[in-house]
């Protein structure tokens, strides 16, 4: 048997640790981010420098809650913070409140009515994101991996069926006289030709 199926499914299988292990690490290391120290802005009035298609998440100390909290972001001329309070994204001591995205370089004016901190979304990635990413790519290749093992080791192996003959009738076989059958010819009778009748005569 081929062993192929087996290689596939052992190889799939050490994958797909190895994925859970890649999420696990990255989550980690996302969960340890300290925000306040990566923040690009931090208080209450002020200009933050931003990138063009830059992704950007903005958080109020947990003093405060989402309806107390009054921001604006602009450069002059549109408004880029768009409110969105999850818990899910809180961090230790800040709560999220909003995120924003820039379509270029430049500064924006900043105007809160408490102390909030601004954080490229980037560092998320840098810090663990990648291997949160990485790992999940490969626990579906694993996966499918896997899927693929089972099926090629569920395959029922052909049949081979061996046809043995004993020595002796293949010698017995051998030594017997070839004598093909040899059937004469018979001329075919002439067409109106009569046959003649040999009889026997009397002494």
């Amino acid at each position: 048997m081929s062993k192929t199926p087996t290689v596939v499914l052992v190889a799939s299988c050490a994958f797909l640790v190895l994925s859970f292990v890649l999420v696990g690490v990255g989550f980690a290391d996302v969960d340890e981010i300290d925000v306040e120290s990566e923040a690009l802005f931090k208080g209450t009035t002020g200009t933050v420098q931003v990138e063009e298609f830059g992704t950007y998440s903005i958080f109020v100390n947990d003093d405060y809650s989402c309806e107390e909290t009054t921001v604006s972001i602009t450069d002059e001329d549109y408004e880029y913070f768009n409110e969105e309070c999850d818990e899910v994204f809180d961090e230790t001591g800040w709560r999220a409140i909003g995120i924003m995205s820039s379509d270029a370089d430049g500064v924006l004016n900043v105007q809160a009515n408490h102390e909030i901190i601004i954080v490229d979304d980037m560092i998320y990635l840098s810090e663990g994101g990648f291997a949160v990413l990485g790992g999940g790519a490969l626990c579906c290749i694993s996966l499918i991996g896997i899927i693929i093992g089972v099926i090629l080791m569920s395959r029922k192996k052909p049949t081979t069926i061996m046809m043995v003959q004993h020595p002796g009738q293949l010698q017995n076989f051998q030594q017997m006289p070839f004598n093909p059958s040899v059937q004469p010819e018979t001329p075919p009778e002439q067409e109106g030709q009569e046959p003649v009748w040999n009889f026997p005569k009397n002494p």
